[in-house]
């Protein structure tokens, strides 16, 4: 079991690692192009990619090679020599428990949910892996804890 707190700003849960290089991508558009990537060693399929720019996660569909992968659904902003990062989707069960307000936004239906000190429990998927989402704890603490 692990445990982290998001004190300040949006992060992804589980925790999200940077990758190497930058991604391009038309609004929309489930394909993501790579500059100086290494998508085939350090993203699979599963994974969530997270652009905090404009605090979106999507599910990568599947990796063709280090400059090129698919996502489940696009980002619905285009991205440009973006920056993003990696969150792997292999946890059994996250919670989340905050002491004030934390926005929960979910990965495949980017939808919200708050929290107001109570906890949150995503469900896993067929895989028995719960995707990654984003939290936003407002400023207050979120705690994470991950099986």
């Amino acid at each position: 079991m692990k445990y982290y707190s998001i004190t300040t700003a949006e992060a992804a849960v589980p925790a999200a690692t940077a990758i190497t290089g930058t991604v391009t991508a038309t609004a929309g558009n489930r394909v993501l192009t790579g500059s100086s990537t290494l998508f085939a060693s350090e993203i699979k399929a599963g994974d969530g990619l997270f652009d905090d720019v404009n605090n979106e996660i999507r599910i990568v569909d599947w990796v063709r090679d280090n400059t090129e992968l698919w996502l489940r659904t696009g980002f619905p902003d285009a991205l440009s020599g973006a920056t993003v990062t990696v969150s792997s989707g292999s946890s059994s069960e996250i919670s989340v428990r905050a002491s004030g307000n934390c926005t929960i936004i979910d990965s495949s239906s980017n939808s919200t949910t708050l929290l107001d000190g109570d906890s949150f429990n995503p469900k896993a998927q067929k895989n028995q892996s719960v995707e990654p989402f984003i939290c936003d704890p407002a400023a207050n603490t979120a705690y994470i804890e991950i099986v």
